[in-house]
């Protein structure tokens, strides 16, 4: 819920459902993982209402998804000309190799991440901004501060298993040198 990784415990439908009989109630491609706390928040937050009635801007995006659910390659390879967050990218270049990050490197990155988010809802709607944010219920508050688009990133738990397994692997390969 706050940006580290919780056991799944609760299968999430990304649009809201209206009951059973909803087409979507049963539409895998609307089927997401979450943990508990997550899921009770998103739904609670569409119980309230949280979504307000406005069209978005489409030049302001907010990737979200699981891990190694591929949220950077869709930025890269379908956000042409966007500015781009991402938090691995800034962890990256800041030279924090350890995963999991240590608490005060979180705090850093996160608060790196409020202050584009901040400049994202200022700037006008002609400058290309997105930002990936893992946790849904952070991105959701994030699409509605900046009146932006969601975009859910998806993949199976086999293909989510192989990437954690080879982003593991290079870690190990790059805190070795």
């Amino acid at each position: 819920m706050f940006d580290r990784p919780e056991p799944v415990a609760a299968v999430d439908h990304v649009i809201p459902i209206h009951g059973a009989n909803d087409p979507l109630f049963w539409d895998p491609d609307n089927w997401q993982s979450l943990c508990l706390q997550c899921h009770g928040l998103k739904s609670w937050r569409e119980s309230q209402q949280w979504i307000v009635d406005w069209a978005p801007i489409e030049s302001r995006i907010v990737v979200t998804g699981a891990p190694a659910t591929g949220k950077t390659w869709y930025c890269s390879n379908r956000l042409e000309g966007f500015d781009v967050w991402d938090m691995d990218a800034v962890a990256d270049e800041l030279g924090y190799r350890d995963y999991p990050r240590p608490e005060y490197q979180r705090l850093q990155l996160v608060e790196l991440r409020r202050a584009f988010v901040a400049d994202m809802r200022r700037c006008g709607g002609d400058e290309r901004r997105a930002v990936i944010v893992t946790s849904p219920a952070v991105a959701f508050d994030v699409v509605k501060m900046v009146r932006g688009r969601l975009v859910h990133t998806w993949a199976p738990d086999h293909v989510i298993h192989a990437r954690l397994a080879a982003r593991a692997d290079r870690c190990r390969i790059r805190t070795n040198r």
